[in-house]
Formats: C-alpha cells, sequence, structure tokens
C-alpha cells in the first residue's frame, strides 16, 4: 500500500522554508530549503523540498557548485522541474552572479590577489572549459571592468595580447589582472601559463599597461604567479 504524500503545507509553521526564513533569515536555511523554496511547489507525489534533495543528489559528486553548470535544457530534464522552475534557479544563479559584481566598483582596491579571487571565483572556478578572464584597473588599482578574453575546450584557450590591450585602451585601464581557471581544479601552473605571462608582461612594457598579476583559479584556492614566480617576474619576464 503506498504511503499518502505529505505537502508541506501540513508541515508544522516551524518546519517550513518561507517561515523559517522569515524568522531566521536565508543564511540559516539549508542549500535544499533554500532551492525548495525557488521550487515553489512539488509534484503529485514530492514536496519541493524533496524535488531539492533529488535535484542536488543527482549533480556531480552531489556538489552544489556545480548547479552553477547547468543550463536550461540539462535542468528540464530534471523529472518534476519543467521550464518555469529551471527558469526560477537560473534566475537567482544570475542574480547572485550580477549582485556580487555590483559591489565590485565600491570595493577600495583590487592590489591584493585574495580580493582578486574573492571577485571571479563564485563564476569561474568550476567551470568545465577553461576561462581566461582580464580585470582592468585604474591608477589606484580600483576596479573598472572585466572580459572574458578566450573560453577554451577543456583546459586549452588561446590569448591574443592584441585583443586584451585593445580592451585596456578602450577602458583607459592603466594596469590589469590576468586570471584564468583550471578545470581539474588545481592551480598548478604549466609551461603555457607562464609562457603566456611572459607574453603579456613584455607587451604591457611596451603599451606602458602593467600586467600587475597572473591568478590561476582552482576550485577552493588559487596560485598568484606574481608571488610564486617573483624571480621570474622580475628578471627573466623583464629581461
Amino acid at each position: 500500500m503506498q504511503s499518502k504524500h505529505v505537502s508541506l503545507k501540513q508541515y508544522p509553521n516551524a518546519m517550513q522554508p518561507r517561515e523559517r526564513l522569515a524568522e531566521l533569515g536565508a543564511e540559516a536555511l539549508s542549500p535544499v530549503e533554500l532551492i525548495g523554496i525557488l521550487l515553489g511547489t512539488g509534484t503529485a507525489d514530492k514536496t519541493a523540498l524533496d524535488l531539492a534533495q533529488d535535484l542536488l543528489m543527482a549533480l556531480p559528486e552531489g556538489d552544489l557548485a556545480q548547479l552553477n553548470q547547468q543550463n536550461f535544457r540539462q535542468l528540464c530534464q530534471f523529472t518534476g522541474l519543467g521550464p518555469a522552475k529551471a527558469a526560477r534557479i537560473l534566475a537567482a544563479l544570475e542574480l547572485g552572479r550580477r549582485v556580487n559584481q555590483a559591489q565590485v566598483p565600491l570595493r577600495a582596491d583590487l592590489s591584493s590577489p585574495d580580493q582578486v579571487y574573492r571577485l571571479l571565483q563564485p563564476q569561474f572556478a568550476h567551470q568545465k572549459q577553461e576561462h581566461f578572464i582580464v580585470v582592468f584597473v585604474d591608477t589606484k588599482n580600483r576596479y573598472l571592468a572585466q572580459k572574458v578574453v578566450t573560453k577554451g575546450i577543456l583546459n586549452s584557450t588561446l590569448v591574443h595580447p592584441r585583443e586584451i590591450f585593445q580592451q585596456a585602451l578602450a577602458f583607459g585601464a592603466y594596469a590589469f589582472i590576468a586570471a584564468h581557471n583550471h578545470p581539474s581544479g588545481d592551480p598548478k601552473p604549466s609551461s603555457d601559463d607562464l609562457e603566456t605571462t611572459r607574453q603579456l608582461v613584455r607587451c604591457g612594457k611596451l603599451m606602458q599597461i602593467e600586467l600587475l598579476d597572473h591568478l590561476i583559479l582552482g576550485r577552493e584556492c588559487f596560485t598568484s604567479l606574481r608571488e610564486q614566480e617573483a624571480w621570474l617576474w622580475n628578471h627573466e619576464f623583464l629581461g
């Protein structure tokens, strides 16, 4: 005999996600509860929380960050979601990214690699393809803009200095910071990474638009080539 489905409305108020959010704040809720609120409703035999749990469990290794990698068609394929629920999830993720980016100009500067990593990590650290990003700054290292210069397949990408410096001139940038993610999650630099950095430093000297750093983004950590390769930066790169 099948058990009767219980609606979220039948849960005590203290267990309902929206009521918990109103009383405790969004930060107190679990990922399942937050996604359940976005979904709004369940199906004939599952609550919104059940669907949220199923969605998280279906992601690779149950990794919440992988939700950011799903597109509209992929989300619609999850049982019980459909176009409306998929659209709500994607809209919430995109709004979060835009709020994060909108706060950037308020920061005093981006002179610390930690600040640059916090800026770029949410959007790029978990990407399955390699993205090469450039962040442009003014004379006080204050954020001007950021651009994805190239997007490669897995761990291969081509970087054209000409395009970077054209963008720098367009934004009136005094300097820039380069960054790219390693889809493997390991931020250890490759020989190609070092060669790309050499080219950008040398072009920056000619154009008088300095490369301040080149960050390699891992999933939970990063490498600053300016810090790790200080000798090369000051001698071989500029020799």
